[in-house]
């Protein structure tokens, strides 16, 4: 559950006959009345949400898949104010993938923990997830603690400084031992992008976490879409960023109506946004 501006979100799995639950999101007042409650999932997987958090314009839920095999995979759906589905992401990996909890980051995209499991020894290691805004994975780290024993991941959250912690706990099932952990992964060095904006233009706000200055740093912004597809803008330019500090590549404005796509392209990296154009301002999605 987490709280949203006018009262709660809740998470969870509905009950089938046939064991084929779905992913179960309820928006409740201040007082606990139902606003609105949607479910998602098929019929060829059982669905079951984990955590739920608030986030600009809307929601982020972790949730997991489970095939008629057992095999357990995460699930990742961004719902508007309104729960309607605006995007999902399915992340698999080699082995049973469980997810504990997701938390938003300050690049707009979302830290999630969990655990990897070997369902043929027993034992699991801690799992860690970096996703960028549209839930494309940017980094997965796998960590064994305790040398073929049970790791768990069970909450996370970006640091101050940029990093991630994680909290967990680590054990013996087969004697009923076990310790609890807290680790924490050094922030993300060099160059990124930082954040996307628009108005008059669009504008790519690039940071350099590293320690020393980014020379020759190529960004480009590049804009299609609008009504008969008729916005077809691109901008490139080559800057360098001293130590610590961010710096903004804008487009110039342009015309257009309707809807369009954004890439922003740094260093080789590209990020994609969707926005709306209205004649000369433009929107970007978040």
């Amino acid at each position: 559950m987490t709280k949203a501006v006018d009262g709660y979100v809740i998470v969870g799995q509905t009950d089938a006959v046939d064991g084929m639950g779905n992913v179960w999101v309820v928006k409740t007042n201040e007082a606990g009345e139902v606003s609105w409650q949607k479910t998602f999932g098929n019929s060829d997987l059982t669905e079951g949400g984990i955590c739920v958090k608030t986030i600009s314009n809307g929601y982020i839920v972790l949730g997991n898949l489970y095939d008629l095999n057992g095999t357990e995979s995460l699930w990742v759906l961004r719902l508007d104010a309104e729960g309607t589905l605006t995007w999902d992401q399915q992340i698999s990996v080699n082995g049973t993938l469980h997810g504990t909890s997701i938390s938003p980051t300050t690049d707009g995209g979302y830290f999630i923990t969990g655990s990897l499991y070997d369902m043929i020894n027993y034992i699991s290691d801690a799992y860690l997830l970096k996703l960028d805004h549209q839930g494309a994975t940017q980094w997965d780290k796998t960590i064994d603690l305790s040398s073929g024993l049970c790791d768990e991941a069970n909450w996370g959250i970006q640091a101050r400084d940029g990093g991630y912690v994680a909290v967990g706990s680590t054990g013996d099932l087969n004697n009923w031992t076990g310790d609890t952990f807290i680790l924490k992964i050094e922030a993300e060095k060099g160059v990124v992008l930082d954040s996307v904006t628009g108005r008059f233009g669009v504008q790519a706000h690039v940071k350099n976490l590293g320690t020393t200055e980014a020379t020759d740093v190529s960004v480009s912004i590049k804009i299609t879409g609008g009504i008969l597809h008729r916005i077809n803008v691109s901008y490139m330019e080559t800057i360098s960023i001293p130590a610590g500090e961010e710096a903004t590549v804008s487009c110039k404005p342009f015309l257009g109506l309707g809807s369009i796509d954004i890439a922003v392209t740094v260093n080789g990296v590209s990020s994609d946004y969707e926005g709306k154009q209205l004649i000369i301002l433009t929107q970007v999605e978040s």
